[in-house]
């Protein structure tokens, strides 16, 4: 089926600089501009008197109707629809996250209260792996979120285009901060599409994973972006699922318009099932808290001998909260 868009308003907000963006990275090379007016493009797999012509005023009387007939051609070329070529050159420059419901056919859309309590998570989600950037931790208790991590959460657009019982952020990466050289600047919110997608990897290996994980996998899921603020977000959103279905699908888009090392498109899918043993890896998370913020007192009520080891077991204060903890102390 090949969707067409007509609209108007619709059409006027795609940005030329996005068609342009879109175009290079489909193969397709400039040979001429009129600044201001109309750049020509041209591809190899098309005969020499076929060209693509972008308009360049978006505040041109007819430039809708510019944008429909660039979008009709590629949809010709490509053999795809043209509703998914405008959402490719619309967000030409975003790295998207997508998070939505799966399971039921013919759903309705959510109700207020369910539309909220999503959003949160996903905000709550997205701080945490922002956090990470910038410092791994175990979790962030009653921190407050650094500044470069909440500039991205409010910069951060919301999708108009998408499926019932499902949400699409867009992290734009506007060309402006780009240097010269890709290699020498990584923009913030690019880091967080890649810890986005390390923290999910490696989060997908530890919940397939049927052994109990070693301490240095523990270290390991840290430092790539793994907290108990991000197991507890997803944990509440699995919580959601049984009016919509059994499980929570998540998917990270990468950009094109910058180059990075992996698939371009990351899927995750989480089951209702994978709800305890998220909660069993929000706690041992939160054993490794003992931040210079906190206030930690340990209580010790055994200590028995195991080889060249003593185990210690005792109960924690952490933050007036009191938890039974047990550890191994090598004597040498």
């Amino acid at each position: 089926m090949n969707l067409e868009v007509k609209d108007p308003f619709l059409l006027g907000s795609v940005r030329p600089s996005n068609v342009e963006g879109y175009l290079r990275t489909a193969g397709w090379h400039a040979t001429f501009t009129d600044p201001g007016i109309f750049s020509i493009w041209v591809h190899s797999a098309v005969p020499e008197d076929h060209e693509v012509r972008v308009p360049l005023d978006p505040d041109a009387s007819g430039y809708p109707q510019r944008v429909y007939e660039v979008l009709a051609e590629l949809a010709a070329f490509e053999q795809r629809s043209q509703m998914r070529l405008f959402l490719d050159a619309r967000d030409w420059n975003c790295d998207t996250i997508r998070i939505g419901f799966g399971g039921r056919r013919n759903q309705d859309y959510p109700d207020l209260a369910t539309e909220i309590e999503t959003l949160a998570s996903t905000r709550d989600l997205l701080s945490a792996v922002a956090s990470a950037v910038i410092e791994p931790q175990p979790w962030l208790g009653r921190r407050q979120l650094k500044k470069e991590a909440a500039d991205y959460l409010a910069a951060l657009e919301l999708s108009p285009f998408e499926e019932p019982l499902s949400i699409r952020l867009l992290g734009r990466l506007e060309a402006v901060l780009f240097a010269d050289d890709e290699s020498e600047f990584v923009p913030f919110v690019r880091q967080v599409s890649l810890k986005f997608r390390d923290a999910f990897d490696y989060l997908d290996r530890l919940l397939r994973s049927s052994r109990a994980a070693l301490e240095d996998e523990w270290t390991s899921a840290i430092h790539n972006g793994i907290s108990a603020n991000l197991t507890e977000s997803l944990a509440r959103l699995l919580e959601q699922t049984p009016s919509y279905g059994s499980a929570v699908e998540i998917s990270l888009h990468l950009a094109a318009c910058r180059a990075f090392h992996g698939s371009a498109l990351s899927t995750w899918r989480l089951q209702r099932a994978h709800l305890h043993a998220l909660k069993e890896i929000s706690e041992k998370l939160k054993s490794y808290v003992a931040g210079r913020d906190e206030r930690v007192v340990l209580l010790v009520t055994d200590i028995k001998g195991a080889g060249r080891n003593r185990i210690i077991t005792g109960t924690a204060l952490i933050e007036d909260e009191a938890r039974r903890i047990e550890m191994s102390v090598d004597e040498n």
